[in-house]
Order: structure tokens, then sequence, then C-alpha cells
């Protein structure tokens, strides 16, 4: 019996794939019942999407181009997703010129006047070598956690930024390299926020659900792939 449930344990490892820790270390989780990839992005229009406290997408700025969301970064206003979401599986493919710049930003609410200063944001950049303060490279969460260089692409090429937001816990990889596994609320996050620009936020990091959202900074950034899926807590 016991050499049947080892077998059992393996078998399901290979059909699933291995557990993932969420909120407390060693917490597993996995995929909901029955989830399936849902794109954020359908290739085709900006349904889904609407400014950052606005009720629509904006008029200019950002544009479905040859299958891709594209901002030429003229509206300076942020999208964010029409529902909030917890506990997901998060993907995004994007690539962004020499001199681009952008986010991708999760657990988002409208509380303050710029989005960046309520929701933790994956940073979108041209390279790692410039702007290297900690936290500011393509890949890292900004301000807090710095890229893994060694992922970094050149201007132009897509990369993909995966998001896992289970409870607490914020994992996320750049280009298969992880960057951070860390749990909102903990003393490591704490003290980084404390010793960052976010400081004297009310709001920033606190949260575990809210608003996906892609920052307009100004550059141009293309995104072909922005897809979610459920994640079930074990």
């Amino acid at each position: 019996m016991k050499q049947f449930r080892i077998a059992a344990s393996l078998i399901a490892c290979v059909l699933l794939g291995p557990a993932i820790p969420v909120g407390e270390a060693g917490t597993p989780c996995r995929p909901a019942n029955d989830s399936q990839w849902h794109k954020l992005f359908d290739g085709q229009s900006l349904a889904g999407w609407r400014g950052y406290q606005q009720t629509e997408a904006p008029r200019s700025g950002w544009s479905v181009t040859d299958g891709t969301l594209f901002s030429d970064g003229s509206s300076r206003t942020d999208l964010i997703t029409t529902k909030m979401y917890s506990d997901y599986e998060l993907v995004v493919e994007w690539r962004t010129e020499a001199d681009g710049n952008s986010g991708i930003l999760i657990h988002a609410d409208e509380s303050t006047k710029k989005i960046a200063f309520n929701a933790p944001e994956i940073q979108i950049y041209a390279t790692g070598q410039r702007n290297p303060g900690i936290g500011h490279q393509a890949g890292a969460l900004y301000a807090l956690y710095p890229a893994i260089e060694s992922s970094v692409k050149p201007p132009m090429a897509w990369n993909t930024t995966r998001v896992l937001c289970v409870g607490k816990r914020i994992a996320i990889w750049h280009n298969d390299a992880q960057v951070c596994d860390t749990v909102v609320g903990n003393e490591e996050w704490n003290r980084k926020i404390s010793h960052s620009k976010f400081s004297d936020s009310q709001t920033f990091g606190k949260r575990t659900s809210g608003y996906i959202g892609l920052q307009d900074h100004g550059k141009k950034v293309w995104f072909r792939t922005v897809k979610l899926r459920s994640m079930a807590r074990k």
C-alpha cells in the first residue's frame, strides 16, 4: 500500500507539476479545478480594459497593432483590467525599444493619483544596464527586488514575465529566471517598502487582490500575450 501511494504521488507530480508554496513557506497551490488560461488581451480589441480612474479605455495612445496591444506613449494613461483578481498565475509577453519604459502592475486599487503608488510594479525596461538601481532593471519588482541580469534581452526582443499571486505570496519570473518569492506583509517585505520611495504610502503593498495594470510611461511598448488562470490553495 505504501509503495502504491508513492507511485501515485509520482504520477501526480508528472501530470500536475511540482507543488508551489504559497503564503507561509511550504503551503502548496495548484491550478484551480477546471482552470483554463483566460486571455486578458484578446488580440483584437481593448475589451476588458479601461483607463486608470476612468470608465473606458483611452481613445488615443493605446491600440491594437498587428495583433499586439500597443502603447505609443502619448496617452500617459495606464490601463487596468475592468475586473479585480486574486489567487492567479499571470503571463505577459512584451517588448520595448532601446529607450523603453513601462510596467506590469498587480493588486492595484484606485486610491492614489498614480497607480504605481498603490500597486507593486514588475519593471518593463529596454535593458538591464541603464538605471541600474535596485529594482529598476527589466524584470525587477520595481524599487524592491532587483532583476536577474543574465535574463535580460536586447531591445525589441520578446520577453516573458510570469507572476504567481496566491494568498499573500508573490513570486515573479523574468524569462524563466526567478526574481523573487516573497510574502506581502512579512518582515522582509515591510523592510524593503520602508526603504523605498513608497515608504509614506498608506496603500502600497498592502493588498492581496486588485486590478492588473499596464503602464504608459511615455515610451513605446508592445504586449502580445496577457493571460491569466486561477490558482487554488491546497
